[in-house]
């Protein structure tokens, strides 16, 4: 039989695409399927085991916190700096660096409204 056979599950292709699930980084649903088929009896009993191991893990999500430019406080502390610059900014360097306030205000709101869907 296979009993005692150790199955290299970490290196899988299943657990790299659901890495940040299993990290704990999201909230996970496992889904099994059964055969209703005498003949894949075997590999329903397996599945049932695995199902009931995997009842019992807990993760809970953990908001990845970013290091540069997308961190809250940095956001904001760079808009202060560009509005600055277009205060003392040439007209045609003053709608660059607006564009580009603008553009970071707006990524800084998708990241908060990202974070608040995270946690429902």
């Amino acid at each position: 039989g296979s009993a005692g056979v150790f199955i290299p599950w970490r290196g899988s292709a299943l657990t790299m695409l659901l890495r940040d699930c299993l990290g704990g980084n999201a909230r996970c649903t496992v889904v099994t399927t059964l055969s209703p088929s005498p003949a894949d009896r075997r590999s329903t009993l397996s599945t049932l085991r695995f199902a009931d191991r995997a009842r019992h893990v807990v993760t809970r999500p953990v908001i990845n916190q970013s290091s540069g430019d997308v961190a809250g406080v940095d956001v904001a502390e760079q808009v202060r700096q560009l509005r600055e610059q277009v205060a003392r900014a040439s007209p045609r360097a003053a709608r660059r660096a607006m564009r580009r306030a603008k553009m970071m205000v707006q990524k800084a709101r998708r990241l908060g409204e990202a974070r608040i869907v995270g946690r429902s």
